[in-house]
């Protein structure tokens, strides 16, 4: 997430296999909050929140991100990456729990699901 926007690839290739995803479990994440305010609640934005409902998929879940100076790439991104926003915001524990949350549903979803033989 940038600017509290996704990528366009990443909008499209939602809306290109909208059809196809709807038909399976779906989990959407993003990441990208800095600064001291970066694991607070944030906003999923309205294209994702629309094309996450037509897919199925819970509410998209926001982790925090991560910008130094030899990672970052195009200058407002190198700018952010020399000031007060600089830094590693990804709270492991918290992206474990929800790997595990999602492990765990689709574990549940095949143990529940009618045999086909």
């Amino acid at each position: 997430m940038y600017a509290f926007r996704w990528r366009g690839e990443a909008l499209a290739f939602l809306r290109r296999f909208r059809n196809e995803l709807a038909a399976r479990p779906v989990w959407l994440f993003h990441s990208g909050p800095l600064g001291e305010t970066a694991d607070q609640p944030q906003r999923t934005p309205k294209a994702v929140g629309r094309l996450a409902a037509a897919v199925g998929a819970k509410e998209p879940v926001t982790f925090a991100g991560r910008i130094t100076p030899d990672t970052a790439k195009g200058l407002m991104a190198k700018r952010m990456a020399k000031g007060p926003m600089a830094g590693d915001y990804r709270n492991w524990d918290r992206i474990h729990e929800w790997a595990d949350e999602v492990a765990r549903s689709l574990h549940e979803e095949e143990t529940h699901a009618p045999r086909q033989d």
